[in-house]
């Protein structure tokens, strides 16, 4: 199977399960209830994607270093 086809298709499960995040928080009406830029879906794209690097470096990286980066 081609790299972009498995990108693709974890990229759909990974939506999927963002979908109903009750099965994956300890506090569903509270764990990720408010709009922010690191969503369910892009932490766990952004934990699958991650190097050796320091988390701080990594998220840089994810934002391609914007000034929109949360901290």
């Amino acid at each position: 199977m081609k790299p972009a086809v498995v990108k693709e298709i974890l990229s759909h499960i990974i939506s999927n399960l963002s979908d109903d995040l009750s099965d994956f928080l300890q506090n569903p009406s509270k764990d990720f209830s408010r709009n922010r830029k690191l969503s369910f879906e892009s932490i766990i794209k952004l934990m699958i994607g991650m190097g050796g690097n320091s988390l701080c470096k990594e998220i840089y990286d994810w934002f391609n270093y914007s000034e929109d980066t949360p901290s």
